[in-house]
């Protein structure tokens, strides 16, 4: 079915949601502060930018939509600075996930980030 992904920036999970039956389901729990996040191409995959620095490395999540399980990737905190991650965007030919390093950019897909806040839509459908 179709689902919302809801990052609040705030309380360290993305929050999912059931258009169909408007309920929402147990969230993914990522620690941080998930922030802008993009959904694979072929809708398996969620990336998520952490808006938290952990040390002198950024954070991104990539969770693995069937399992729930999340693969953080640590990046060195790059010149552009920081703190923190807070977009990411899959290349349209399905690369891997790019950090965004700007606060408030949208991704070049689906997902985006203003004030800690992202949304992204999964159909359930492949493109």
């Amino acid at each position: 079915g179709e689902l919302l992904y809801i990052s609040t920036g705030t309380n360290h999970s993305v929050l999912r949601y059931n258009v169909a039956t408007h309920q929402f389901l147990p969230p993914l729990n990522l620690g941080g502060e998930p922030a802008g996040m993009d959904l694979s191409p072929d809708g398996s995959t969620l990336a998520v930018a952490d808006a938290l620095q952990d040390g002198t490395d950024e954070v991104l999540h990539l969770v693995d939509l069937k399992t729930g399980v999340d693969s953080p990737l640590r990046i060195p905190r790059g010149p552009l600075g920081g703190p923190g991650l807070h977009a990411v965007a899959f290349g349209a030919d399905g690369s891997s996930p790019r950090p965004v390093a700007a606060p408030g950019l949208k991704s070049a897909a689906v997902g985006g980030c203003a004030d800690g806040v992202g949304i992204v839509r999964h159909t359930g459908k492949r493109r």
